[in-house]
């Protein structure tokens, strides 16, 4: 019957069964290669020597005392080893030298390293991640500072030298540059050294990977940030050029694979073991179902071949779809950490309506809004909504991003709470699995754009003041080099701007002298080598570019830092033509324009100082007993503060041209004051003559006091070696003098023994810029001549060269005989529970009254501006939380200052008290403060007393009536 069938077959059929039964020998052929193929390896090499890299980095690897190594990592190899029958042989060192040794071939395996693109190119690793792993911020647990990557900005940062999360793809250094950061990096060898550094506050910050930070942070005064970044596959790496490589590698793969399909496997219990919790993916098939099933297909393959060739590919694309759902949560579990790793704010808009679809966790704490509130949020929610930061405008952008590629602007944003502030924003168009969508990220700018806001105001300032000044300047380096020339320079030297910047000062500042033609000395130089402000003395040439020679005056000066360290040289010159061919008269006044100019300024910027100073030195003398013995050390500082305070308003007299705030005074204390505090410590003596019943004068008590600082520190100059002053106050009743107007006056005569002064030059003293010593100013006098005329007074001077000098001044007498009564102490009155609004420009002054008023128990509230304060009034008056007094600055340059701003306050609430601050004391504001409906004034700087004193007056006239 079998010959029949067979040839009732066709051929073909034949063969193709034929075929199918060589194939299905085949594939039983390869399936039981397969599984016995595990068997194959480094096991039939019995004590197989394997080197492997250790480091320490606990939990992950440990090297203990006596050359243990313990750890994850090495448990994880010792199973395998034993599995293998291999000999584990340590070689210990550090993580750079690890890596140095396994490139080398020193050490067969290393574990532990993190899985880079770059990293493949040099060696092989493993197949699947054994752990994942990311790197964490950690900060001192005091540093409340450190909240997200822009606080890292010009930090010190402590890291693992050569690891990958600091020098790797994604790694802190990366972040650094991509953030603009400028980080100090303190390279260490371990993790221990990083929290150490971090601990001593050697470095304000370090990094480490998540499993030594979770596991040892509590071990340090340290604590982690939000701070996360580049999660990555932690692997085993292997030398490329080892022959022992290709047999490791699939040795490490098939044992990890196996050990990984196995939830009780050595491998989980060991996750449980060194780490706070399952940090690996897991299998969704237990191995002992994988291992069942391959058993029973190879015992019944004859039977059911075909079923179990379909089962297996069934689930090999199970496994496959697993790991690809696997890989996609990781990817998405990674995609979401670095999504919220960023400072920048993240918005995802629609492709087709620009609805918000998803944001950062950045966005939401940069706009205020919570994450339920998302549903609600619009674009025109984010924007101020004043053109062109409207919803017009914003689609313009939209369109154009996605019309002609990504734009980058700047966006007037709106918070929640209605604060606007300014956004940098970078807005692309993108296919996202072929739908279209709007990606923004957002930088908050509000601080860079105020403080270039700051710098183009400081900028025009010195342009306008530049461009106001009559005389040429230039300002040179250290090295005599010129870096900055304004247009009056330009014009007497022929040089440009452009063209000067760079050049030796010689090049551009050509001056010989008028008589001789010699070159002159290099002014830079002798400003340098002598630390003060110089003149030329001789008749000075300055040769412009083109060779015009033309007489000039010149003066250099220092420039100095805070810390007064000389950063370069300024000179100051002018043509003299017109004053040798004129009157030298005109000369001076032009002087006197340009120099008060430069004068208002300074003398700001120091008035802002010294009230932080004295503001301070006062706090510290309220806090400790008169018998301390600091206490006197601080008095000395304050008085010393106030003598500094009375320079300011010097200058700002001087550059204002404003009147003196008046007081009926007596001179007497006064002058004692003045005097013995400038001959504090000289060899001087001063004899004091005073009338029992002098005449109460009204005064600017300040003013006074540095006319006489002036005259009595000439004198003291005058006589280096010692000598007699003699000062004598009497009344005077002048009837048909030329220089006074009939009335009653107190005549002043401050009489020194010195050298005197010569008569062809006593007639220039009070001139502006006219002085006899090298490091004068020629200020002083002529200061003081303009502060006697505005008392309505008359200053005159005589001398006899060889006996000494005499200067007479005489001010008239008040209307009234009363005198002002001394301060009395302010009534008693509770401050503690007061609210009080501080607006000041000067962060420096916002802090130091800010300590005064918590010193007495106040609760404070800080503002910038006029704007700002007005706005917090309102707000606290919304909220039933009213304030109770603010202080506010007169004068804010480039924002609405106190004047204005008492106004819009007063609009909200007609009982508003309000208290002006300003250092420009001869404002007409500060004198008539109730006309512009102020309660009170206080002129900078003032001291803790002036404050608690002022406040407990306007609390007994106002809050408490």
């Amino acid at each position: 019957m079998k010959p029949r069938i067979f040839k009732t077959l066709p051929r073909e059929h034949i063969q193709r069964r034929f075929l199918m039964g060589q194939l299905i020998i085949l594939r039983l052929t390869i399936f039981g290669l397969l599984l016995t193929l595990p068997q194959w390896s480094l096991a039939g090499k019995a004590n197989q020597i394997i080197r492997v890299g250790a480091y320490d980095n606990p939990p992950k690897i440990a090297l203990e005392e006596k050359g243990m190594v313990t750890g994850f990592w090495p448990d994880l190899i010792e199973y395998i080893g034993r599995r293998e029958h291999w000999e584990i042989q340590y070689v210990r060192g550090t993580w750079a030298d690890c890596m140095r040794k396994l490139e080398n071939g020193e050490i067969d395996i290393l574990p532990d390293v993190a899985y880079t693109e770059k990293r493949a190119r040099r060696f092989i690793f493993s197949a699947d991640p054994i752990i994942v792993s990311w790197s964490r911020v950690y900060v001192h647990k005091d540093n409340r500072v450190i909240q997200s990557i822009e606080d890292l900005k010009q930090k010190k940062i402590a890291a693992l030298r050569g690891s990958v999360n600091f020098q790797g793809a994604g790694g802190f250094r990366e972040l650094s540059e991509k953030f603009d950061l400028n980080c100090t990096f303190i390279e260490l060898d371990s993790y221990d050294n990083v929290f150490k550094a971090v601990e001593n506050r050697i470095a304000d910050a370090g990094i480490t990977n998540r499993n030594f930070g979770n596991k040892f942070a509590k071990n340090y005064t340290v604590r982690e940030t939000p701070i996360v970044f580049q999660p990555i596959d932690m692997k085993f790496a292997f030398n490329k050029s080892n022959p022992l490589t290709p047999l490791l590698v699939s040795t490490i793969n098939r044992q990890i694979k196996d050990i990984k399909n196995d939830d009780h496997s050595v491998y989980y219990q060991l996750l449980s073991k060194y780490f706070e919790g399952e940090i690996a993916e897991r299998k969704n098939i237990p191995d002992w179902v994988v291992t069942l099933l391959e058993v029973l297909a190879f015992l019944l393959v004859s039977f059911f071949i075909i079923t179990l060739i379909s089962r297996i590919e069934v689930k090999r694309k199970i496994a496959l779809i697993n790991l690809k759902d696997q890989n996609l949560i990781r990817s998405s579990r990674k995609y979401r950490e670095i999504f919220n790793a960023t400072s920048d704010a993240i918005i995802l808009h629609d492709g087709e309506t620009g609805r918000i679809l998803d944001v950062n966790t950045s966005m939401l704490k940069m706009y205020g809004y919570s994450k339920e509130e998302l549903p609600s949020i619009s674009m025109e929610n984010l924007s101020s909504g004043e053109s062109p930061f409207d919803k017009t405008h914003g689609n313009e952008k939209l369109q154009l991003a996605k019309t002609e590629g990504e734009q980058t602007f700047l966006w007037r944003a709106k918070r929640k709470n209605g604060q606007l502030f300014w956004v940098e924003v970078a807005l692309k168009y993108t296919d996202i699995g072929g739908v279209g969508h709007y990606i923004a990220a957002i930088r908050d700018i509000q601080q860079r754009k105020e403080a270039e806001d700051a710098l183009a105001a400081e900028k025009e300032r010195l342009a306008v003041t530049l461009a106001s000044i009559g005389d040429g300047v230039i300002a040179t380096d250290i090295g005599g080099k010129v870096v900055l020339l304004n247009q009056v320079a330009e014009k007497l030297t022929g040089w440009s701007q452009r063209e000067a910047v760079g050049r030796k000062l010689e090049e551009i500042f050509d001056i010989r002298n008028e008589k001789s033609g010699e070159s002159c000395k290099n002014p830079v130089q002798q400003v340098m080598a002598s630390g003060n402000i110089i003149e030329l003395t001789n008749p000075t040439l300055l040769v412009a570019r083109d060779g015009t020679k033309r007489p000039i005056g010149d003066s250099g000066a220092p420039i100095r830092d805070k810390q007064g360290n000389l950063l370069g040289v300024i000179l100051v010159f002018r043509d003299l033509t017109t004053k040798i061919k004129s009157e030298s008269e005109l000369l001076k006044i032009r002087k006197l324009e340009s120099i008060s100019v430069l004068a208002g300024g300074l003398a700001h910027d120091f008035n802002n100082l010294l009230s932080s100073i004295l503001g301070n030195i006062s706090l510290l003398k309220a806090g400790i007993r008169p018998d301390d013995k600091n206490f006197k050390l601080l008095d000395e500082a304050e008085r010393a503060t106030l003598r500094a305070t009375g320079l300011t308003q010097q200058l700002l007299t001087f550059s204002k041209g404003g009147e003196p705030l008046k007081e009926i005074t007596s001179i007497e204390n006064i002058i004692r004051e003045t005097t013995d505090f400038i001959l504090s410590g000289s060899g001087i003596q001063c004899r004091y003559n005073f009338d029992a019943d002098l005449f109460p004068i009204e005064i600017d008590a300040g003013q006074i006091s540095q006319v006489i600082q002036n005259i009595i520190s000439n004198a003291k100059q005058a006589m280096p070696g010692g000598g007699l002053i003699v000062l004598t106050c009497k009344n005077h009743i002048s009837e048909q003098e030329k220089f006074l107007t009939p009335g009653k006056y107190v005549s002043i005569r401050i009489r020194d023994y010195g050298p005197g002064i010569a008569a062809e030059i006593i007639d220039k003293i009070f001139d502006p810029f006219f002085s006899t010593k090298t490091s004068g100013s020629g200020l002083g006098l002529a200061i003081s001549d303009s502060i006697i005329k505005k008392h309505n007074g008359y200053i005159k001077v005589s001398s006899v060269p060889g006996e000494g000098t005499e200067f007479k001044i005489y001010l008239p007498a008040a209307a009234s005989s009363t005198i002002n009564p001394e301060p009395q102490p302010a009534k008693t009155a509770t401050l503690s529970d007061l609210k009080i609004l501080i607006m000041d420009d000067e962060p420096v002054i916002r802090n130091v009254v800010k300590a005064m008023l918590e010193r007495l128990g106040c609760q404070v509230i800080l503002s910038n501006d006029g704007a700002e304060a007005v706005q917090l009034y309102s707000d606290s008056l919304k909220a039933d939380k009213p304030i109770d007094i603010l202080i506010m600055d007169l004068t804010i340059p480039g924002g609405m200052g106190g004047k204005t701003a008492v106004e819009a306050v007063h609009k909200l609430n007609p009982d508003a008290v309000v208290i002006v601050s300003s250092g420009y004391s001869n404002d007409p504001v500060m004198a008539n403060y109730s006309k512009y409906g102020f309660a009170a004034a206080i002129a900078k700087p003032f001291r803790f007393g002036d404050l608690k004193s002022v406040l407990t007056e306007v609390i007994n006239n106002n809050l408490r009536s």
